[in-house]
């Protein structure tokens, strides 16, 4: 199931672009944190590093899910859920 070297790259440069946003937008909560903004609008900011967190998440999972065939074929589930308790928030 595997899409090869050019996926494999296509996801990497995707999750380091997500990363680097990501980082932007916690320096940006710092940065509201030093200059006392109001809580309510650093919540609002907080929640948008959550949900981009989140989505990269789900993209890095989708992928492991994909190349972890060994697992889907088997229908092993101890391989599974070893593979999703890394990834599911609780």
């Amino acid at each position: 199931m595997s899409g090869g070297v050019h996926d494999c790259e296509s996801l990497r440069q995707d999750v380091l672009a997500r990363m680097r946003r990501i980082e932007g937008q916690v320096r940006g909560v710092a940065g509201m944190v030093e200059q006392g903004k109001p809580c309510a609008e650093i919540l609002v900011q907080m929640r948008a590093v959550r949900s981009a967190l989140r989505a990269a998440n789900g993209v890095i999972l989708r992928r492991a899910l994909l190349d972890c065939s060994g697992a889907l074929e088997d229908r092993d589930p101890e391989k599974l859920m070893l593979l999703l308790s890394d990834f599911v928030d609780y």
